[in-house]
């Protein structure tokens, strides 16, 4: 898995700006809605020191990416309805180049079978494009995660579920929905 370390750029006086925070965890993103794309992006910039390195719009352009960069991304998020192909057969190949890595699906298509399917298949977590707020509090709580190197905000709290049933990253393991 890469480093997530958070990078500072050396003040050039004592009373100049703050460091500025340079984004070092890794994302490869599989989406094909250009707009979609954006968003996510700078979403991601905001609630952590995110970087998309690779924007994948295909299953067959991703499943290659995905081989070809074994272990070069820390999370991957992916849509399950691209523009050539779908999202499903990416999730199982990414736990597989990544295991290490967070699998993340954020598509305008997952009810809660679809949601238990793709945590079967490797998936963290599962969210409807409509639930962007529970989405965006996973991705913080994702951010915190890799800067206090994979422990929990509260040490012995397993934290919150979400709306989607998943645990937090930090609650160990993938798990399925509750029950």
């Amino acid at each position: 898995m890469c480093a997530a370390q958070v990078k500072s750029r050396p003040l050039a006086a004592a009373a100049g700006p703050m460091p500025l925070v340079e984004p070092s965890i890794p994302v490869a993103l599989f989406e094909d809605q250009l707009n979609v794309q954006s968003a996510l992006s700078d979403m991601l910039r905001a609630v952590g020191e995110y970087r998309v390195i690779a924007t994948l719009t295909t299953e067959a352009e991703g499943l290659a990416w995905a081989e070809q960069n074994r272990g070069r991304w820390d999370v991957a998020i992916i849509d399950l309805v691209l523009s050539q192909g779908n999202g499903i057969s990416l999730i199982s190949r990414c736990r597989r180049a990544a295991p290490e890595s967070k699998i993340v699906v954020f598509s305008g298509f997952v009810s809660p079978g679809i949601r238990k399917h793709c945590l079967r298949l490797g998936a963290d977590a599962a969210f409807d494009k409509a639930e962007q707020s529970a989405f965006i509090d996973y991705c913080k709580r994702l951010a915190y995660w890799f800067r206090s190197g994979g422990k929990p905000p509260d040490a012995g709290a397993a934290g919150p579920q979400h709306s989607t049933g998943a645990h937090p990253p930090f609650a160990g393991d993938r798990t399925s929905p509750a029950a």
